[in-house]
């Protein structure tokens, strides 16, 4: 965990100095709700039964901190919260009690929407990275996904997203943690 501290505060520091050369606008905040799919029974991109495993939380569980910098990049730091419930499935397992879910996540951006510069209240991407994922157990992850976020005003926009998180150890297997939120961009 403490080269997960390191790798932040050096992106944090590198960030700040450039921040002077950058235009405005290029930090955003979100929050939202996540569903973590973490079943362990289905295939990858099987849509069979597809929300039945959901775990989600009624309220605001998803928060994180942007960084777009030049090219069509972008930095995210997110913190997400969830629970599982009595008889939830973990790795195809059921549980026998309330389980906390927490995840933190560093990942890495490409937006599309320069492709699309007549339409740029349309913002797709793809994003990939890495993680610290706690169940029962805390492992590292490898995060796959993309999404996209629609902008309804110049600092406003609704953003879906969807990232495929696979466990570098044996104690944890691929799971889906998919997102809707707003963001606010400063």
């Amino acid at each position: 965990m403490n080269s997960f501290k390191i790798i932040f505060l050096c992106l944090f520091i590198n960030s700040n100095l450039n921040a002077q050369y950058s235009k405005a606008n290029h930090w955003v905040l979100a929050m939202g709700l996540n569903a973590v799919d973490d079943d362990g029974r289905r295939p990858i991109l099987s849509p069979a039964n597809y929300f039945n495993d959901w775990n989600c939380l009624p309220f605001p569980s998803v928060f994180s901190f942007e960084y777009y910098m030049k090219d069509n990049f972008s930095i995210e730091l997110s913190e997400s919260l969830n629970t599982y419930q009595v008889n939830a499935l973990i790795d195809g397992f059921p549980i026998q009690k309330n389980v906390l879910f927490i995840a933190c996540d560093l990942n890495a951006k490409y937006s599309f929407n320069s492709l699309y510069k007549k339409i740029m209240w349309f913002d797709p991407y793809l994003s990939s990275g890495f993680g610290v994922t706690h169940r029962n157990y805390t492992v590292p992850t490898f995060n796959a996904g993309g999404g996209a976020t629609f902008w309804v005003g110049n600092r406003l926009g609704i953003n879906i997203q969807t990232m495929g998180k696979l466990s570098f150890s044996d104690k944890g297997s691929l799971y889906f943690q998919n997102m809707l939120g707003v963001k606010y961009q400063f």
